[in-house]
């Protein structure tokens, strides 16, 4: 089993890497620079979640290529649907949407973007966790915890600030239309 160390550290680079990955794909999809993220930061935790449930769920059976691209689709495709209606619940927002897909599911998951998933966990499992592996091991351990530390009071404060934000939204839309209702409410009686 992976180290906490490890899996702390790769959790924020394959995050970083997915929100590249967003932004360009979301940037090339409207011609425009596009910071796709939910959060302020330059990186996209579902990738970084995704990424360990993958590293974690898929070691069992790494030696069988078509095994793992099965799973990272199961895996990725219900951690989407899974997020995507969370979300959505929650603030009435799509961070993504593949309403215009073939065979999605509620617009959180498809076909197509399931199967890139999927060649991305290849990617993820024979190419880029060995070379994290190699680079994570060789930053001495107390800088590698410094830095972890320092990243992890960053990514903690964006997280804290963009719910911060969201719920504060919400909050004053409600409060605004609470305050209507009970103005007339208030001017019926009259």
């Amino acid at each position: 089993m992976a180290s906490w160390y490890f899996l702390l550290w790769a959790f924020f680079i394959i995050s970083f890497l997915g929100w590249i990955n967003d932004a360009f794909l979301a940037s090339l999809s409207k011609r425009k620079l596009v910071n796709s993220g939910m959060l302020f930061g330059l990186w996209c935790p579902i990738y970084g979640f995704g990424g360990i449930f993958i590293y974690i769920l898929t070691r069992r059976f790494v030696d069988n290529p078509l095994l793992v691209f099965a799973a990272v689709i199961v895996i990725g495709s219900t951690l989407e649907l899974i997020t995507g209606t969370i979300l959505y619940r929650l603030f009435k927002k799509r961070w993504w949407d593949y309403t215009n897909y073939p065979l999605n599911l509620k617009g959180h998951i498809a076909l197509l973007p399931s199967l890139y998933f999927g060649l991305l966990g290849l990617f993820l499992i024979y190419l880029l966790i060995p070379f994290l592996d190699y680079i994570i091991n060789t930053i001495p351990l107390p800088t590698g915890y410094v830095l972890l530390a320092l990243i992890g009071t960053i990514f903690a404060t964006d997280v804290i600030l963009t719910f911060a934000l969201i719920f504060g939204r919400f909050f004053l839309y409600h409060l605004q239309s609470w305050k209507l209702s009970f103005k007339s409410s208030f001017t019926k009686r009259r």
